[in-house]
C-alpha cells in the first residue's frame, strides 16, 4: 500500500493495515470530502511519476537486509 499527497511529488510506503508510513506519517483510514490537501491519500497502485520518500526507503531496506 503505497500513501501521497495531492498534490505533492513524493510517494509513502504503508505496511497493510497500518495507521502509519514506514516514515511515521499518520494516514487516515478514512478520506473525507474536502479533506485538506496536506493530509495523505492511500492508493493501491505504486504512483509511477513520484519518488519514493527517502526515509520510507531507507526503513524498507533496513527491513529487508533484518529479514534475511
Amino acid at each position: 500500500m503505497y500513501a501521497i499527497r495531492i498534490p505533492g511529488e513524493v510517494y509513502h510506503l504503508v505496511p497493510s493495515d497500518n495507521a502509519n508510513t514506514l516514515c511515521g506519517l499518520r494516514v487516515p483510514k478514512f478520506q473525507l470530502n474536502g479533506s485538506s490537501t496536506s493530509a495523505l491519500h492511500r492508493t493501491s497502485n505504486r504512483p509511477a511519476s513520484r519518488l519514493l520518500c527517502k526515509h520510507c526507503a531507507r526503513l524498507n531496506e533496513e527491513s529487508r537486509r533484518s529479514s534475511n
